[in-house]
C-alpha cells in the first residue's frame, strides 16, 4: 500500500508541474496540444493508482487525492 501511495505522490507532482506549464501564458495552443496526450497519460496513471488503492481496501480522502499522501 505504501508503494502505491509513494507512486501516486510522484505522479501527482508531475501532474501539478504539467498544469503549471500549460497555464503559463507564454505557452501557445500548439505547444499545449503537442503534449496533451502526455497529460492524459498522467491523469490515467493517477486514476489507475486510485482504483488499485480502493481495490486493496483503502479509500483515499478528497484531500489525499488532491494533495497526495503524507504518511509515506
Amino acid at each position: 500500500m505504501k508503494t502505491l501511495k509513494t507512486k501516486y505522490n510522484k505522479v501527482l507532482r508531475r501532474y501539478y508541474k504539467a498544469v503549471k506549464w500549460m497555464d503559463d501564458e507564454a505557452r501557445t495552443e500548439a505547444e499545449i496540444n503537442k503534449y496533451y496526450g502526455e497529460f492524459q497519460k498522467i491523469l490515467e496513471q493517477l486514476n489507475a493508482i486510485i482504483r488499485e488503492l480502493i481495490k486493496n481496501g483503502y479509500k483515499p480522502t478528497c484531500n489525499e487525492i488532491l494533495e497526495g499522501f503524507n504518511d509515506n
